[in-house]
């Protein structure tokens, strides 16, 4: 009998001594975090001159039209051309496209225009990014600065796309009216960040 008591009261231990280390088997954990900073990135412009219309030369930063008055009738002949960038955000954001002038405007040389000439050309200036879109109108309607902002409730990458278009005959003194002769310029900028 004393040998039956002896392995029961073994067996009672080796119970005992199994929940307790079950308990204390929990494996150790190790937590590892990081946080990426809040980025966007935008490339050099690279103009599609495939489906250009009257687009001369291009140099780097700079796109020169190839002839602005029609020969004809003096007046804004079209143009039409896609500036592409690359882009890269990784956060809901905005993206802005700013005129300079709010159109492009003919470079003074001292002597103003007569009110038979016009010194101002309107344009459209569409950008398409991250499946939607938002037109920039310099309407030419004074020299002023012009911005355009698209929200962007994701992060997004891939071709930023501005669309520069102007329509044929389109003046700051009503359709058709001729230009006067020189220089007309606008500076666009396109710019990414927080909302």
């Amino acid at each position: 009998m004393n040998r039956l008591a002896w392995t029961s009261l073994g067996l009672s231990l080796s119970f005992a001594a199994g929940a307790a280390a079950a308990q204390q088997a929990a494996p150790p954990t190790v937590s590892v975090s990081g946080q990426a900073a809040r980025l966007c990135r935008i490339g050099a412009p690279k103009v599609q001159v495939g489906s250009a219309v009257n687009l001369g030369a291009v140099d780097g930063q700079t796109i020169n039209i190839s002839s602005l008055a029609d020969s004809a009738t003096l007046s804004t002949k079209a143009i039409s051309f896609d500036i592409d960038f690359d882009a890269l955000c990784n956060f809901s954001h905005a993206v802005q496209l700013s005129s300079d002038r709010g159109g492009l405007w003919r470079v003074a040389t001292g002597a103003a225009s007569s009110a038979t000439f016009a010194d101002g050309v309107p344009y459209h200036a569409t950008l398409v990014w991250a499946g939607t879109q938002s037109t920039l109108e310099a309407s030419a309607a004074s020299v002023a600065p012009k911005t355009q902002v698209l929200d962007v409730n994701s992060p997004a990458g891939g071709a930023l796309v501005v669309q520069f278009r102007v329509d044929s005959g389109a003046t700051d003194k009503g359709a058709g009216v001729p230009l006067a002769a020189g220089t007309y310029q606008d500076t666009l900028t396109v710019t990414l960040g927080p909302q």
